[in-house]
Formats: C-alpha cells, sequence, structure tokens
C-alpha cells in the first residue's frame, strides 16, 4: 500500500474545490474564446490563504493543491471544443456518457504516460519546464516572505501585476508598434513581463530558436500582401501550419529513434518499488479502454486496424507536448490534433469520431505537459513525484465528470455557436473535420510543403537544433517570441558577466525567482480577467 504524507485530507479538499471551480471556468472561457487556464497562480496563493486559516502553511501540502486542481481545472480541454463541434456541425448532442468516459480516458492517459517520462526528461535531458519553474518557487518563497529570494518572486509578481492591468485598464497598449503602424497585433512587440520570464528560463538556445521560427512566420504575412488579419487567419496559411506541425512531427520521430530509451520508458515498469506495477498497469488498463471506446461505440466508431496507427501517434504526441513544454515553455497541442483528426479520416466517415480522435490526442498531450510542470515544480519543492501523480489523477478524475455535466447544462441553457458561446475554436475543428468526412484536404495542410518542412527539421537536427522550438516559435504570435528572445539574451549576458560558476550559478537563480514572478503576476491578472469577463456576460 503507497502512502505518501503530503496528501493530507484538507490538502485534497482544497485542491478539488479549487480545481472543481477552475474546470467549470475553463469550460465556459474555452466555449467562449478557444482559451484555456490552469489557474496555477491563482491556486497557490489560494492554497496559502487556506492552509494559513486551517493550522499552518506547509509547502508540501500546497503543492499536492496545486496538483490536484491542475488536474481537475483542464479535463476538459478540447474535449469540450469537440463536443461543441459535433452539435454545430450534426445538431446533435453526443452522449453524456460517452463524453464522460473519453474525458476519464484521455486525460489520466497523459498523466501516467508523463510520469514514465520524468527521469528522461527532468534528469538526463535536464529541460527547463519554465511554468513549472514559476510554480515551484512561488510555493517555496511563500514558506520565508523575507528572504532574498522571496523577496525577488513578490517583486517579479507586483511588477507583472502592474504592467498587466495597465494593459488591462488601456493605459499601456496590447503590442508595439501594433495597428497603430498598419500591421497586426500579433507581429508587433507584446507587453507581457510573463514572455520574458519564459525566456529566461528556456535560456537564449530555445528562445533565439523560437525568434527564428517566428521571424520564418513573418516572412510568410509580408509574402502573403494581406495586411489586415487575425491571427487565427495567418496560422492557417499553408506554409505556416504545414511547416509547423510536419516540423515538429519529424523532430519527435527524430528524438524517438536517437534516443529510444526515451519511448520506451513510456512501456517500461516504473521504478518506485511496488507502484511501478499500478503506472504500468494504469496505462495498459486505460490504452484497452479507448481502444474499446472507439471500437465499440457506434457515435465514434473506427476502423480496428486505425488504431495501429493512432496509439503509436498519441504517445509521439505525448512526448512531443512534454518535450515542447520543457524547452520552450509552451505546448501548443491543437496541431496534433488538427493532424489526428486526418488520420482519423481515413478510417471513420462518422465526424463524431473524427473529432473526439483529436480531442483525445489534444487533451492526452496537454495533460502530460501540465503534468511534467508539476513535476518540475516538486524537484523545486521537494515533493514527492508519486504524490504529486495521485493528486493530480484524483483530480482530472474529478474535474471529467463535473466538466462533462457542464457542458451538457452550458448547452441545455445557451446552445452551441450563440452568442453567449460561439465557440470560435470548434467551428475551426468543425471546418475542418467536415471537410475530411467528404473527402477532401484543408487548405491548411500541404504535403508537399510538409516533405519540405521535415528534411528542415532533419538538417536542423544534423545541426543539434530543435526544430520543436522552431516550430512553435512558428504558431504563436511573434508579438510573444520576440519577447521570449529578449529574455533569453538575459539569461545569455548573465553567462558571459559572470563566467565563475558559484557566482552564474547564484545570479541564475536569483533571475529565475524574478522571472518566476513574471509568470505569476502575469498569470494571475489573467484568470481574474477572465472570470470578470465570465461573470460580466
Amino acid at each position: 500500500m503507497l502512502t505518501f504524507k503530503e496528501l493530507t485530507i484538507r490538502a485534497m479538499v482544497m485542491g478539488l474545490i479549487i480545481g472543481v471551480f477552475f474546470c467549470i471556468l475553463n469550460v465556459i472561457v474555452g466555449l467562449k474564446t478557444g482559451l484555456a487556464f490552469a489557474g496555477t497562480q491563482v491556486t497557490i496563493l489560494l492554497g496559502f490563504l487556506g492552509l494559513s486559516a486551517t493550522g499552518g502553511y506547509n509547502k508540501f501540502e500546497n503543492n499536492i493543491i496545486q496538483a490536484s486542481a491542475s488536474g481537475a481545472a483542464l479535463a476538459m480541454f478540447t474535449i469540450d471544443s469537440a463536443v461543441a463541434a459535433v452539435v454545430i456541425f450534426s445538431g446533435v448532442f453526443p452522449s453524456i456518457y460517452l463524453v464522460i468516459a473519453v474525458s476519464l480516458v484521455a486525460i489520466p492517459l497523459g498523466i501516467l504516460f508523463a510520469y514514465s517520462l520524468r527521469d528522461s526528461l527532468l534528469e538526463r535531458q535536464n529541460l527547463a519546464f519554465p511554468g513549472g519553474v514559476a510554480i515551484g518557487e512561488v510555493i517555496d518563497a511563500l514558506v520565508d516572505t523575507r528572504s532574498r529570494r522571496s523577496l525577488l518572486v513578490f517583486l517579479g509578481m507586483g511588477v507583472g501585476v502592474i504592467i498587466v492591468v495597465l494593459v488591462q485598464w488601456h493605459i499601456l497598449p496590447k503590442a508595439v508598434p501594433g495597428l497603430g503602424f498598419g500591421i497586426p497585433t500579433f507581429l508587433g512587440l507584446a507587453v507581457s513581463p510573463m514572455m520574458i520570464g519564459m525566456g529566461f528560463i528556456i535560456r537564449h538556445r530555445s528562445s533565439s530558436l523560437i525568434f527564428a521560427g517566428s521571424l520564418f512566420s513573418t516572412a510568410v504575412w509580408v509574402l502573403s500582401g494581406k495586411e489586415h488579419m487575425q491571427l487565427s487567419q495567418h496560422i492557417t496559411n499553408p506554409w505556416v501550419l504545414s511547416v509547423a506541425v510536419f516540423m515538429i512531427i519529424t523532430y519527435s520521430l527524430y528524438l524517438i529513434a536517437k534516443s529510444r530509451k526515451i519511448f520506451k520508458d513510456m512501456f517500461s515498469s516504473v521504478q518506485f518499488g511496488e507502484g511501478g506495477r499500478y503506472i504500468r498497469m494504469g496505462q495498459i488498463i486505460l490504452l484497452a479502454l479507448a481502444v474499446i471506446l472507439f471500437i465499440a461505440v457506434p457515435e465514434i466508431r473506427l476502423m480496428p486496424y486505425a488504431l495501429i496507427i493512432l496509439i503509436p501517434f498519441l504517445l509521439v504526441t505525448i512526448l512531443y507536448a512534454c518535450w515542447a513544454c520543457g524547452e520552450t515553455g509552451m505546448t501548443p497541442v491543437t496541431p496534433m490534433g488538427m493532424l489526428g483528426l486526418i488520420i482519423a479520416s481515413f478510417f471513420t466517415n462518422k465526424l463524431a469520431g473524427i473529432l473526439f480522435a483529436g480531442a483525445v490526442l489534444s487533451a492526452a498531450g496537454a495533460a502530460a505537459s501540465t503534468m511534467m510542470n508539476t513535476f518540475r515544480a516538486g524537484t523545486i519543492v521537494k515533493t514527492k513525484p508519486e504524490a504529486l501523480l495521485t493528486a493530480q489523477t484524483i483530480g482530472s478524475l474529478l474535474g471529467a465528470v463535473v466538466g462533462s455535466v457542464s457542458i451538457f447544462m452550458l448547452y441545455k441553457a445557451y446552445g452551441f455557436g450563440s452568442e453567449q458561446l460561439p465557440a470560435p475554436l470548434s467551428y475551426s475543428w468543425g471546418v475542418v473535420a467536415s471537410a475530411l468526412q467528404e473527402g477532401r484536404v484543408p487548405e491548411s495542410i500541404n504535403l508537399l510543403i510538409g516533405a519540405g518542412a521535415s528534411v528542415g527539421a532533419l538538417v536542423l537536427a544534423f545541426l543539434n537544433l530543435s526544430a520543436i522550438s522552431f516550430g512553435i516559435g512558428m504558431i504563436i504570435p511573434p508579438a510573444y517570441s520576440s519577447l521570449i528572445f529578449i529574455g533569453g539574451l538575459f539569461s545569455y549576458w548573465i553567462q558571459k558577466k559572470y563566467p565563475d560558476k558559484e557566482i552564474q550559478k547564484e545570479k541564475m537563480g536569483e533571475g529565475y525567482a524574478l522571472c518566476a514572478g513574471f509568470i505569476a503576476g502575469e498569470g494571475l491578472v489573467l484568470v481574474i480577467s477572465a472570470f470578470y469577463t465570465v461573470l460580466a456576460a
């Protein structure tokens, strides 16, 4: 029997209550805007207040609160959009039991396979995971609020809060130069302390590759001759989406070929005593349930041999999501979900089957990267990874049920594609899935361009450069990647200014603390703003 002293009743209860709140909020925000918020920084502060008021603050328990809340908060990521897309394009709400079942399989799958990758990515590859660094630094800083590191975290949070509040109140612009100079805002220079902080933590190598990808993306915009467009329109250009997706997939496959041990770890008996058997058993059971769902349920039925392709692609997606999160601090899993739609379309003409296949891929990838961030925070706080795994899994199971019921209630109250719930991501997924259902390849995917991008990814790999960072730079707003590059330059400057390893380690540690505050402060304001927007609506 596995027991962990960190898993106290008060920590789990607080985490699950907070997680359920953010789960419902994310379903609403996702159906309104296509976005999602983990709410991590708010969770940490609420955990601090709750623990302090009920017997005293304990950083290990706050890490558990954060883990369980994160599991619940993102339990419906992309699944809610897939459900709404089915409703909008077919007029029928899928079975609520099916939605719950898919959610109960997809999210824990990502979480359990993330555990298998933990040693490889955190210890052997030593990836940065800036989101996890921010979580861990803030949780740790709350133990002694007067230490130098704590003061730097709080200073960064204050700067982040003030700047983003000024942006929200339109005192500062969202981006410079922005539309006033005749170009789209997403090509300007964003006002975002969070992006600078992420760039510092991932350092100059990865941040430079992200910036290089954004330069390619900007060149595509210039050559397109379309001055005024939305980011969503720009990303669907085949010279952006096809290049990014094929580079990411090719490099992920290269990583598997080069570091076969990483991929083998996803199936190995994880070594933490008796618990290793439980992890492997859970992975096998969840994969078996996924197979049963997509073969036995008429609404989403695929041809049986489709899973010979989709299951390995699911594992590639999980590996990519975790690697990208560790290397860049971002996990844009939607392109992988889009490719999942294309693969599934070869094996079914059922709209729900195509959409749910893509949603499972995206949801599992997002869950895995969220779990890796929690593990990274645990290395700072010194929390047992098995305790974090247990807490986040429990949170995801509760979130799957609550989130599925919330989607059904919102559908009954407002419908999807309505003024109250426009579901923009659902429309983009639905358009692609409908085209595939009719036997047409979406215009945003060009196989010839993709083949060239794959060659480019292998060239980058030969040069020991990451095509994942380059590809992510293409599909996030260049206004953000420019700031990430600036943050990376700051880390490079410190490394050059302080060649002595001990001094350099001290200065970089102080930089991590300050930048963790930047990330936490901006994240706090964005979540509160999203909550206010939902209430106002």
